[in-house]
């Protein structure tokens, strides 16, 4: 089989599954404020983890690879105990070589209480030093 025809074939398949995909509209006939109080009342979280929490969840459930987390920036491990404070073990004390937790939108421009604060969409494990080094810069 050539070149061609296996291109001709990869491109028909993805061209196929890409007529099967579907779109469906959340609240079809609503728009403006109507939409934005619906999408609040079905989608937005009853609770919300304060910052402490939602950096142990962050480390012993989202991250945690076998017995270690990994640092985002640098490939950074250390071990996680199970029976340990996650957040306490891996912050070593404020050391170099802990792992902190990185806000990709810096507290410090907003981020730095309420929700946002502790949203985990954003949040990160990173070594201490690489934390500190990013500071708050984009």
């Amino acid at each position: 089989m050539g070149i061609r025809s296996t291109f001709v074939k990869i491109v028909f398949c993805l061209w196929s599954m890409a007529g099967h995909a579907q779109h469906q509209d959340v609240f079809p006939n609503q728009s403006g404020a109507t939409l934005l109080d619906s999408l609040v009342q079905n989608y937005k979280p009853s609770t919300v983890l304060d910052y402490d929490n939602a950096r142990d969840t962050l480390y012993a459930k989202i991250y945690l690879e076998g017995d270690s987390v990994e640092g985002v920036y640098t490939g950074h491990r250390l071990f996680l105990s199970p029976n340990a404070d996650p957040s306490t073990q891996l912050f070593r004390g404020g050391t170099a070589n802990g792992i902190n937790t990185e806000h990709t939108y810096p507290q410090s421009k907003g981020a730095g209480a309420g929700p946002a604060r502790s949203d985990m969409h954003h949040l990160y494990p990173t070594r201490s030093a690489a934390n500190s080094a990013r500071s708050n810069y984009p």
